[in-house]
């Protein structure tokens, strides 16, 4: 958790120091070319939210996304993915359970996943967290290698 905890911050931090011009706050996407298409375009860290309209804990941390988007705005492109309406997209990224939430690079590369109510205190943590080094930064950018 302390590690996806400090990636996170880590985009965040680095997305602060990147100019960008203002998209809308959350955009929905509907079909898998739009999402390969903001992947690709990216110019900061991408926060997807993959939900569904009858998720209850979705529905609870709807609120916290479009108040972290718009705090982050410019800073973090905000997505979101209704599994239900782009069910070839969910089954891509394995997304059994919702919420779940991808974080990308600006690269596109996929830098970690969180589910259910574990984004919440996620983003929590980031809030209260003001303390890390460029160095590890740079390091937990770097895309996650598969387990030997």
């Amino acid at each position: 958790m302390k590690q996806f905890a400090c990636i996170v911050i880590a985009l965040i931090t680095l997305a602060f120091n990147s100019t960008v011009v203002a998209q809308p706050v959350v955009t929905e996407v509907v079909t898998i070319e739009q999402f390969q298409k903001e992947l690709q375009e990216a110019t900061t860290p991408v926060f997807v939210d993959f939900y569904a309209t009858w998720c209850g804990p979705c529905n609870r941390l709807t609120p916290f996304v479009e108040t972290w988007a718009e705090t982050y705005q410019g800073k973090i492109r905000f997505l979101k993915v209704n599994v239900d309406q782009v069910p070839l997209l969910s089954q891509q990224y394995q997304v059994k359970a919702m919420p779940t939430m991808l974080l990308f690079t600006k690269d596109g590369d996929l830098a970690n996943r969180k589910v259910g109510y574990d984004i919440y205190q996620l983003m929590n943590q980031i809030e209260k967290n003001e303390t890390i080094s460029i160095a590890e930064i740079n390091n937990l950018l770097q895309p996650q290698e598969a387990a030997r």
